[in-house]
């Protein structure tokens, strides 16, 4: 009956050995993945800035009214038309659906799906608005009445808003200029006045 007891504590810490085993693999998978997810980020982040484009990333704000419904949105989200809407505004990148459409059932794609897009542009959460406008416009209605009491919202749409008049004021102004600098380096007669300016662009300094 000893043995029977001793041979019972041994199995039970071997039980416990391999589960906690098993615990620490999964969780150096999950450790994996975000570290590969956030890997994946920086590089698209790196390969935006090289084109020269200005990022504006999606506000903490804008990430906290998604979480608020995360519940509802993933349980009842299509993510396949999401993505399908999606793929003209080229938010979500091949990679990035490969992930999602790996995950086992429609909730964990949407989970996933809902994660990636946090990580997004501030742009990609209209256009995730207009995909779900599309076909489930209930879940877009969703969104627009959590938008009109979130004041956190407000406050971080409108001043990406102000940042979007000051870029394109910038814009105007930069090609006011270029033109002035066109005038003053005597355009070529009957060539197209916008290749004189892009030509002109990539020697800014001369100006």
């Amino acid at each position: 009956m000893g043995n029977s007891a001793e041979s019972n504590t041994l199995d039970g810490t071997k039980d416990e050995a391999i589960y906690s085993k098993e615990t620490a693999e999964q969780a150096d998978e999950e450790e994996m993945k975000d570290t590969f997810d956030s890997d994946a980020e920086d590089e698209q982040q790196k390969k935006i800035m090289a084109c020269g484009e200005t990022v504006e990333r999606m506000p903490e704000a804008y990430r906290n009214l998604l979480r608020e419904v995360k519940v509802q949105l993933a349980n009842d989200m299509e993510p396949g038309k999401v993505l399908l809407r999606m793929s003209p505004s080229l938010v979500f990148s091949t990679d990035d659906e490969e992930i999602i459409e790996a995950e086992n059932t429609r909730m964990n794609k949407n989970k996933r799906l809902l994660e990636i897009l946090m990580r997004k542009p501030a742009k990609a959460y209209e256009s995730f608005k207009e995909a779900l406008r599309a076909d489930q416009p209930h879940l877009a209605g969703l969104i627009d009445n959590a938008e009109i009491s979130n004041k956190a919202f407000q406050k971080a749409k409108d001043e990406l808003e102000r940042k979007k008049g000051f870029q394109e004021a910038g814009s105007q102004s930069e090609i006011c200029r270029l033109r002035a600098c066109l005038r003053e380096n005597q355009a070529e007669p009957g060539r197209d006045d916008k290749l004189q300016i892009t030509d002109l662009a990539q020697s800014w300094h001369k100006c």
